[in-house]
């Protein structure tokens, strides 16, 4: 039977793996809210605001 190591490399591949999806998600879904904002009208600065508050 396998001992269980907390330092494997298939836990750490894992979890850069799923911290790369989380920030990629996070990221795909500012840049559409950025461009459904300019389209709805909302200025720069207001945006910026908005994303600088959110991070």
């Amino acid at each position: 039977m396998a001992v269980f190591d907390s330092n494997s490399p298939f836990l750490y591949v894992l979890a850069v793996i799923i911290v790369i999806f989380v920030l990629a998600q996070s990221t795909f879904f500012l840049v559409k809210a950025w461009k459904q904002a300019r389209k709805i009208g909302m200025d720069k600065s207001a945006s910026l605001s908005c994303v600088c508050l959110t991070y």
